[in-house]
């Protein structure tokens, strides 16, 4: 909702009102009538789908008239435009992820022609993608992407995601749109829209405690995406374990204790991460090793000996691997921590 404000202000609106309803079909009914006799434009966001308590669409159909109920569009298929007493209202999904990029790709293009309002629109750029990516087979589909640049070439890593995701939406660098149904691969040359972009020295791969406070953007991914860096020679400071590959060539390799704590049903990792070499039919999948220490005592938990205490099962090498002077650099203050 104070995106949707800060957003709308920027665009050039004057956002009369903020107004949270409670979920009972009268008051967003006194609501929405009311916002309508003010404004040229109300939004709302939540109660846009077709449950058993989503009042919202039940409301415009009351009142004025549904021009269309839900997109093909990815994150954001439960939106609606509705018409009341000749004045537009769109229902954004509640999810804050598809509330966003609704407003970015829908709202704002429909205020250009509805309102002439001057819109200041994102720049876009040409990138390698590092890996394959396809769309929903059935909608219009928005991945967030990181980008990475090397010399004067642009490179993007797009990111697992879904419209809860609200950490992997806001680390992104911007999103590339695919049609539904296609597929982009690795290699392959697409547009970028940016949303925000420095050119920080980078860090992606394993998650480790020895990558904190350090002077860079640090993305613990796992060592899949630093594979795949790594054989485009881009990003600064790749962080790899044994368990995925061993790298030909390394600036820094740490050995970890793979450790197990607790019994039941195991924990497992997101594909990406090395850990999820060690987990067969997990009944959850973490996307970050630092999550674990959360589930003992409630699963049978595995990781390494920096996150978690347990017995011995194993062992993991940390490959840390520079590719530029940046990373050099980066290595060195990681030297300086193991000494200190």
């Amino acid at each position: 909702m104070f995106y949707l404000k800060a957003a709308l202000s920027e665009d050039g609106f004057e956002v009369l009102n903020l107004e949270q309803v409670k979920d009972d079909y009268e008051a967003i009914k006194n609501a929405i009538s009311s916002a309508v006799e003010t404004s040229d434009l109300v939004i709302t966001t939540g109660g846009t789908s077709a449950g058993e308590r989503d009042y919202v669409y039940r409301v415009i159909n009351e009142l004025g008239q549904m021009i269309f109920h839900g997109i093909k569009f990815k994150p954001g298929k439960p939106t609606f435009l509705g018409l009341i007493r000749g004045v537009p209202v769109v229902g954004l999904p509640g999810n804050m992820v598809s509330s966003i990029m609704v407003y970015r790709k829908v709202v704002r293009p429909a205020s250009r022609l509805l309102f002439n309002a001057q819109i200041k629109e994102n720049s876009t750029l040409e990138a390698i993608s590092l890996i394959d990516v396809k769309a929903d087979s059935k909608r219009f589909t928005y991945v967030p992407v990181l980008l990475l640049r090397k010399g004067n070439e642009y490179f993007a890593l797009p990111l697992k995601f879904d419209s809860y995701m609200i950490g992997t939406f806001s680390m992104a660098h911007g999103y590339i749109g695919l049609t539904e149904g296609s597929y982009v691969k690795e290699g392959e040359k697409i547009k970028v829209e940016v949303t925000s972009f420095h050119d920080d020295p980078v860090i992606i791969g394993e998650e480790d405690p020895l990558l904190t406070n350090l002077d860079a953007s640090v993305y613990p991914l796992g060592s899949y995406p630093a594979i795949k860096m790594l054989e485009h020679n881009v990003g600064d400071l790749l962080v790899i374990s044994s368990l995925y590959k061993k790298p030909s060539h390394f600036d820094l390799e740490i050995k970890r204790d793979l450790v197990t704590n607790g019994n039941g049903s195991c924990v497992g990792y997101d594909d990406w991460v090395s850990l999820s070499k060690l987990v067969n039919n997990p009944s959850i999948k973490l996307k970050y090793r630092s999550l674990a220490p959360r589930f003992i005592g409630k699963a049978k938990v595995i990781s390494n000996d920096a996150f978690i205490k347990g017995e011995k099962i194993g062992e993991e090498k940390i490959y840390f691997v520079a590719l530029t002077d940046k990373g050099i650099d980066l290595v060195k203050v990681i030297k300086n921590k193991i000494e200190n």
